[in-house]
């Protein structure tokens, strides 16, 4: 399911299904207990709110109940992904999902594998989609594949092989150059936020480690086989996004195109959002409005829920922070980086619908839970 975007929800829908019967199975090993972390009771909770927000709101005319189809999906793959991955006691189901999707897509970047399989995309069209309908959505994934590839690195370096240690050098090395291509500028921030925490945590000793120097060898023999257009196309792409967002900061008076978009979309949310600041307007009822939804997790959940929807997701990261107290120096970092890096995101997109998102997050409760389990052993 994390393959594909909403054009090709159906698909993913049904390439999922085989999860159902593996989650009966796994309550079944789990001595007929269903488990439900704190991040599926919060996803019902929400599911919940919204469903009851129907009645109240005035977006029925443009949503109907199965408009929340994304939601209920949503909720059972998450009940169902954190039950096999807790009963087997790991994570490598998503973190196998993610590198993948890192894999599969960086030879639809290199044209080995046709776009068009997916959607069609404009001629105009210069910044890397791959299997999703919305770039940034890409970026967000191929960030986390590499975050999960560098963490399982270094959790388990005693026992990697060197043929696996260096797959996942390639695939932190290609999803690398999967988030400029999306020309994101939330997979730019995240690239920062990201290597800003390696620059300042790397020993010297570390820098000439045989998997620096692997790194090297790999990224240079790699770029010998790859057109260098390819890759100057969309990095071309990404540094005209830049140099406009700099622009457009750098002079008042020039803010335009889609910051401009999103500028507005924020007043017109807090507005809304003061008429009905406890209980909102209900589900989508921004996009029943404007035709578009905020590009703003914050605003989404503030004019669609109110506070009480805000304080429902919001828990989920507050949640997280808490369980890292007991936690290995490698797990607090791996989880205090998502965190921020959601909260950024955050600002930026609508996310509490995007499944990948949610299943990132199911994985680091789970790996939470596996881990206080074995200390516990």
């Amino acid at each position: 399911m994390l393959f594909l975007g909403e054009h090709n929800v159906i698909y993913a829908n049904i390439l999922s299904l085989p999860v159902v019967p593996a989650f009966f199975l796994s309550v079944y090993k789990n001595k007929g207990r269903p488990y439900f972390n704190f991040h599926s009771k919060a996803i019902s909770f929400l599911l919940l709110f919204f469903l009851l927000s129907y009645f109240w709101s005035n977006s029925q005319g443009a949503f109907n109940l199965f408009s929340y189809k994304a939601l209920f999906l949503t909720l059972i793959f998450v009940i169902c992904i954190s039950n096999i991955m807790k009963v087997h006691s790991s994570i490598i189901p998503v973190m196998n999902a993610f590198w993948a999707i890192s894999i599969f897509n960086f030879f639809i970047l290199l044209r080995i594998i046709p776009q068009d399989l997916f959607f069609q995309l404009e001629p105009w069209e210069i910044r890397f989609w791959g299997t999703f309908n919305n770039p940034n959505l890409g970026a967000i994934s191929f960030i986390f594949s590499l975050v999960l590839a560098d963490y399982y690195l270094k959790e388990h370096k005693l026992s990697v092989s060197s043929f696996l240690r260096v797959l996942l050098i390639i695939i932190m090395i290609i999803s690398f150059l999967l988030v400029v291509a999306t020309a994101s500028k939330k997979g730019i921030l995240l690239l920062v936020m990201y290597f800003t925490y390696k620059i300042f945590s790397l020993k010297i000793k570390t820098i000439f480690s045989k998997n620096f120097i692997l790194i090297g060898l790999i990224t240079f023999i790699g770029f010998q086989f790859i057109e260098t257009n390819i890759l100057s196309d969309s990095f071309n792409a990404t540094q005209t996004r830049l140099d406009a967002f700099l622009t457009q900061y750098n002079s008042t008076l020039n803010i335009g195109g889609s910051t401009s978009d999103r500028l507005y979309f924020i007043q017109e949310g807090l507005k809304g959002f003061f008429q009905s600041p406890i209980l909102g307007n209900g589900f989508k009822s921004f996009e029943a409005r404007h035709d578009f939804y905020s590009h703003n997790n914050y605003i989404e959940l503030l004019y669609c829920g109110g506070l009480f929807a805000l304080l429902i997701y919001t828990s989920i990261y507050f949640k997280l922070m808490a369980s890292i107290r007991a936690q290995q120096r490698e797990l607090k970092i791996l989880i205090i980086f998502s965190v921020l890096a959601l909260m950024a995101i955050d600002i930026a997109a609508v996310t509490y619908l995007m499944k990948n998102i949610q299943y990132y997050l199911c994985t680091l409760f789970v790996l939470i839970n596996i881990t206080k389990l074995s200390t516990h052993k």
